[in-house]
């Protein structure tokens, strides 16, 4: 997080001169007439323009059904296709986003107009010209490049998402801005992203603690075998208590794995079972186990 707010003074200032500054002046010859003095006649007047309002609605409809059906079936097929060639792909779509609006909108002037570069074309088959600039179909057509690329590019950001988090980065989130439905999308891939990560964690834990736990009955195990085999002149007694209890370890070894095995097939949490240890035995039973190798190096317990 940055805490040095001064870092954004050169965004507020854009945001003031080029956002704010348009609308005041704008909300200003509003409601003010040629002189300048208050006047409501200019909002009057509205009812003046129903038919462009109905023809820009019409327009956009249009347009946001084109770009929706050049999109998704567009982002269908990146999402089939090899990593490589997906990055290679979103970058040819997403280049002409970073040219300037007001250069494709010249772009598409030059494509459209009368002796544009589509008519000098048809020309040389002795087709047109055709009048397709300042035209609905022109507008419909610039509004659908301008939005299906930023649609397509919302669901790029998803797909590499979605790349990522597969390649085991479950700590990744992607961020899309807006409430629709494609940043509905995002906000439940980031909580079943989350998920997984906990799962993942959790995993670990279990593998770690697993692998702890059964490696102290395996150490009791290898020792008691160590001692009888150490023991050139173990007693019958001696080395059947030492069996007993190599048994008791297995036992032990198998009760664990049972446990364990328990835990992997529990999907909620359960409250942790409490019991009292006898400390005593526990030791004495490590005195019996340590014991003959204490006396085969001079030790004493």
């Amino acid at each position: 997080m940055i805490k040095n707010k001064s870092l954004a003074s050169p965004y507020i200032v854009w945001s003031v001169i080029f956002t704010a500054v348009p609308l005041a002046i704008v909300i200003y010859f509003a409601f003010t007439d040629k002189n300048g003095a208050f006047t409501l006649q200019n909002i009057m007047d509205i009812g003046q323009y129903t038919s462009v309002f109905v023809r820009s609605i019409v327009l956009a409809v249009i347009a946001t059904a084109i770009c929706l059906v050049l999109a998704f079936p567009l982002s269908f097929m990146l999402s089939r296709m090899r990593a490589s060639r997906q990055s290679m792909m979103l970058m040819l779509i997403m280049l002409p986003m970073w040219m300037n609006f007001l250069l494709r909108t010249y772009a598409w002037m030059t494509l459209l107009e009368r002796n544009g570069l589509i008519n000098r074309f048809l020309g040389l088959f002795g087709i047109g010209p055709f009048n397709m600039i300042n035209t609905s179909g022109a507008v419909v057509l610039g509004m659908s490049v301008v939005f299906s690329k930023a649609l397509t590019g919302r669901i790029g950001a998803l797909l590499r998402a979605i790349r990522i988090v597969r390649e085991g980065q479950y700590s990744h989130r992607v961020q899309l801005q807006g409430r629709d439905e494609l940043a509905q999308l995002a906000d439940e891939f980031n909580k079943l992203t989350g998920r997984l990560q906990i799962t993942e964690e959790a995993r670990r834990r279990f593998v770690s603690d697993a692998s702890h736990e059964l490696k102290t009955p395996l150490a009791s195990i290898r020792l008691l075998t160590d001692s009888i085999l150490q023991s050139e002149h173990i007693d019958p007694e001696t080395a059947r208590e030492f069996v007993a209890d190599i048994g008791e370890e297995a036992d032990r070894l198998t009760r664990i794995s049972e446990k364990l095995l328990t835990l992997t097939r529990l999907d909620v949490e359960h409250p942790v079972e409490r019991k009292a240890v006898d400390m005593k035995h526990v030791v004495e039973k490590g005195e019996h186990m340590l014991l003959p190798l204490a006396r085969a190096g001079d030790v004493a317990l």
